[in-house]
């Protein structure tokens, strides 16, 4: 009777065990897709024009071409602002630009761009010329100059609140200015807001 009741108890086992295998597992993906983001955004920014003259910015971004989870972007732009160089000038532009981004599924976020537009310089006081041997006013001139140059940036997408902080540094030229050009080293620190 023992033998025939461990002899029943081994056959269950194996028929449990044969059973087990013969079922499908069920496989985790590998990685879990991002619910992507809107492809217009807005940002603002502290801008720093040769890293010490403050100033601000407001951008626009659309997202014009992107891979799956949005790892490799291609973006289009552009970006108002205005700084003071205290006692000698305030400017004024408009910078249209283009640029690739790379962003990880964890949210970490670099990017390249290239800038192209206008800058509207005015001098911070009054100017004066000699006319017919007289020193005369002559108001606070101002100058138009191409900007034109590539920036760099880093930032870290929350995709929970759709707020990316970044910070940006790059060069712009000035010019022309008296027949040349003026390199600027330029910064801004701010955040993008994605769209619903």
């Amino acid at each position: 009777m023992k033998t025939e009741a461990i002899a029943a108890i081994a056959v269950a086992v194996a028929s449990q065990a044969s059973a087990a295998r013969a079922q499908p597992r069920a496989v985790a993906p590998a990685t879990e897709a991002l619910a992507p983001t809107s492809r217009h955004s807005i940002e603002a920014s502290v801008y720093l024009h040769q890293l010490v003259h403050p100033g601000a910015q407001v951008g626009y971004s659309y997202r014009l071409l992107s891979t799956a989870n949005e790892v490799h972007s291609l973006i289009i732009g552009a970006d108002v602002g205005t700084y003071v160089w205290l006692r000698h000038s305030i400017g004024a532009f408009v910078l249209p630009r283009v640029g690739y981004r790379l962003r990880t599924p964890g949210g970490f976020q670099a990017e390249v761009n290239v800038h192209a537009g206008y800058l509207q310089g005015v001098l911070a006081s009054e100017s004066y010329d000699v006319v017919d041997g007289a020193v005369v006013a002559s108001g606070r001139a101002g100058y138009p100059y191409a900007y034109v140059g590539p920036s760099a940036g880093v930032g870290y997408s929350i995709r929970a609140i759709r707020v990316t902080p970044f910070a940006r540094i790059g060069v712009q030229w000035q010019l022309p200015v008296f027949d040349q050009s003026l390199m600027r080293l330029v910064a801004a620190v701010g955040a993008e807001v994605a769209f619903r």
